[in-house]
């Protein structure tokens, strides 16, 4: 797959979580395949990916639960 759709692969988040490759997406979410640099294993990186035309009063919520339910996990 080529596609791309954040323009982060390759990139290092957080100077630990370097990302190798889109995986796929979801309604409200892109996955990329990544590598936890401190512990050498394979990681999956979840983004959340709102709709620009989402109103401002529900983005909060979302984000938040999105938070709340994707932490790091080893």
């Amino acid at each position: 797959m080529d596609r791309d759709p954040f323009d982060l692969v390759g990139d290092t988040l957080d100077g630990q979580f370097r990302v190798v490759a889109f995986a796929g997406e979801g309604d409200l979410s892109v996955v990329y395949k990544g590598h936890h640099i401190g512990v050498d294993a394979p990681v999956a990186i979840k983004c959340l990916d709102l709709p620009t035309t989402l109103d401002g009063a529900l983005v909060r919520p979302l984000v938040e639960s999105f938070r709340e339910a994707s932490p790091p996990h080893y």
